[in-house]
């Protein structure tokens, strides 16, 4: 985990990359994407998801139609009460 370290987001990318190339990657963040006054800086400077396109404002929630299926990718650590924006 990168605990608030920027270089060991860098490394993982370094060894993800052959793969992240040659196959479509989609992620969804976690708790240690806030741990450590990480904040989702690390993870939204180098994940970009498809969060406009599904009507999302936020990176770390969003939804993708790829064929007969529906990805949908979630926060828990995001509001969401309803009249929240990944309520709606």
């Amino acid at each position: 985990y990168a605990d608030g370290f920027p270089e060991r987001w860098d490394s993982f990318g370094d060894l993800f990359e052959p793969l992240a190339s040659r196959v479509p990657v989609l992620t969804c963040g976690g708790n240690h994407e806030v741990s450590s006054g990480e904040a989702w800086l690390s993870y939204n400077a180098r994940w970009r998801m498809p969060a406009a396109p599904s009507g999302s404002t936020d990176n770390t929630y969003w939804a993708r139609e790829m064929g007969p299926l529906t990805l949908i990718a979630l926060n828990s650590y995001a509001p969401t009460a309803p009249g929240s924006l990944q309520h709606a």
